[in-house]
């Protein structure tokens, strides 16, 4: 087993790498092979990649995702134009899922309802919201 130390350290490093991540702004705590991210990002994206970037270290067995999104005020959506873009990336990626996926948009922070045939439609959807706004745990289930 790795150490705590040793994770962090890579952590730190992976998130250095991540593409839309700046990592300056990120504190990586470990305990017991999971990792805790905290601090903010500039975009919703940043947040996602950072959480991705923590589970591809080897040692990892999970991930705290505590980042805080601090959008300008110049990149804020109202909540209508967040639920019309979750919706329209929905479609892009679950084509045939979607009807069965209602998205509520509140204050910036989506929440998706209802029904998948398959577990990955409900962690694709999932995935694709975290894009465009704060989520909150989904309530889609898999058949």
């Amino acid at each position: 087993m790795r150490s705590e130390e040793g994770i962090r350290r890579d952590v730190e490093e992976e998130l250095k790498w991540a593409p839309d991540v700046d990592a300056s702004n990120i504190a990586v705590a470990v305990k017991n092979g999971v990792v805790m991210l905290g601090g903010f990002a500039a975009s919703y994206t940043s947040r996602f990649q950072a959480r991705s970037a923590a589970k591809r270290v080897a040692g990892v067995l999970g991930v705290a995702n505590d980042i805080d999104v601090r959008l300008s005020a110049i990149e804020e959506s109202p909540d209508p134009d967040i639920a019309r873009n979750v919706v329209a990336a929905l479609k892009l990626q679950l084509p045939a899922s979607t009807d069965g996926i209602k998205v509520i948009a509140k204050d910036g922070t989506v929440r998706l309802e209802g029904e998948v045939e398959w577990n990955y439609q409900r962690e694709l959807a999932e995935k694709t919201i975290g894009r465009y706004a704060a989520s909150k745990p989904s309530a889609i289930g898999s058949r």
